[in-house]
């Protein structure tokens, strides 16, 4: 690889998480993503790379390790009952269920995290992309929710501090969803500094108020037009930014 390439960050196990006939977060997300890039070409200016499963040792730097374990043992457990005719999911809540595939894809999909994180620090890619799912930020250390188990760009943070010894990482959360997960996980933490824009009121339901001072959410209301959107950022994030950078 070489320096300037854009990393994409994808793998087939991430097909295999399903949560149901009909439901809005499935495999066809990625099948989109595919199609996009082919139809317009940009696929053919992507390195494409391999992703490995992320540890479980990985995963507690932004996860409880009883929330770890308490996926993989529902996932035996589900393994067990199919073997003897039972159903193919397991629900958590009123919109969250695991497969039988769901905890390798959520370890592929934090690893795909880490591996990026690990070629761009490392001068290998200028930066990267990963289409993976399941997606993460409204998981918390020790919850999934809103179709979310790890949180993928948690891990990465964590991991780029801890082990790559970072001074400073910024999270740029832009989604019609607040990202309580990553909030939960990082808040209070003097080395990151989160941004997050989002729709509210909506799902789910938080993010109206900065819990730590690391901490910059934007709520907006529905349709809030693209240069207001605009304007918010230069406004609030870019100054934050700036001032965020390592001297």
């Amino acid at each position: 690889m070489t320096v300037g390439k854009t990393g994409y960050f994808t793998h087939r196990d991430c097909w295999l998480h399903e949560m149901g006939p009909g439901h809005p977060e499935c495999p066809a997300r990625l099948d989109a993503i595919e199609d996009r890039l082919l139809v317009s070409g940009v696929g053919d200016a992507l390195e494409r790379c391999n992703v490995p499963l992320a540890s479980l040792a990985e995963i507690e730097l932004a996860h409880d390790p009883m929330h770890i374990a308490a996926l993989q043992g529902l996932t035996d457990r589900l393994e067990q009952e199919l073997a003897a005719g039972g159903p193919e999911y397991k629900q958590l809540d009123t919109d969250t269920s695991i497969n039988r595939h769901t905890f390798k894809a959520a370890l592929r999909a934090a690893g795909a995290t880490l591996a990026a994180t690990d070629a761009v620090l490392a001068g290998e890619l200028e930066n990267a992309f990963c289409s993976v799912r399941p997606p993460g930020h409204h998981a918390t250390r020790n919850q999934a929710m809103g179709f979310c188990f790890f949180n993928n760009v948690a891990v990465g943070v964590k991991y780029a501090l801890e082990r790559h010894h970072l001074k400073r990482v910024a999270v740029i959360d832009f989604d019609v969803h607040h990202g309580n997960g990553t909030e939960d996980i990082l808040a209070g933490d003097p080395r990151v500094l989160m941004c997050g824009i989002f729709q509210h009121p909506f799902y789910p339901f938080s993010g109206d108020k900065d819990p730590a001072s690391n901490m910059l959410n934007v709520p907006v209301a529905a349709y809030t037009k693209g240069m207001d959107i605009r304007e918010i950022i230069e406004m609030m994030w870019i100054p934050r930014l700036e001032a965020f950078k390592p001297e």
